[in-house]
């Protein structure tokens, strides 16, 4: 819910508050309508993750992570995913071949995530303690891809 109209607030002293409590009302109010015209584009770019996984990974599924999953993010926010449930990683693991397997995964999902038109760029980061593919969408929505 936004922050209560200052009319709604104690009443103050200082004409300073009530001009900070108007400006924060109006920043938060900013805030609230473009993170919700973003929503939609966040969601698409999780959709299409998603199907792009699904179709490499049968069975795996995409979960959100970071500040859109607990409400936090703004509209400049990235989308933090994780790919779970991959079993060509699990067999890798079990092999134990387990980074080897784990940069298989990143190459094949950036390779596919870049042949997708609604991804403008992909960047796989293989040499981070945890791989990650990095895209942005043609909407500009920033996404982190780990598997």
């Amino acid at each position: 819910a936004p922050p209560a109209p200052v009319a709604d607030v104690c009443h103050c002293d200082s004409l300073h508050l009530l001009s900070l409590h108007a400006d924060i009302v109006d920043m938060a109010l900013a805030l609230a309508s473009m993170s919700e015209s973003r929503r939609v584009q966040q969601a698409q770019a999780v959709e299409g993750t998603e199907r792009v996984c699904r179709k490499l990974w049968p069975g795996a599924r995409v979960e959100v992570y970071g500040s859109l999953a607990t409400g936090l993010s703004v509209p400049s926010s990235d989308v933090d995913l994780v790919v779970c449930d991959v079993h060509e990683y699990y067999a890798a693991l079990l092999s134990g071949v387990k980074q080897k397997g784990k940069l298989n995964c990143i190459t094949k999902l950036a390779e596919a995530l870049g042949r997708q038109p609604w991804v403008r760029s992909v960047n796989a980061i293989d040499g981070a303690s945890t791989p990650v593919v990095k895209i942005v969408t043609a909407d500009g929505v920033g996404a982190g891809i780990g598997a």
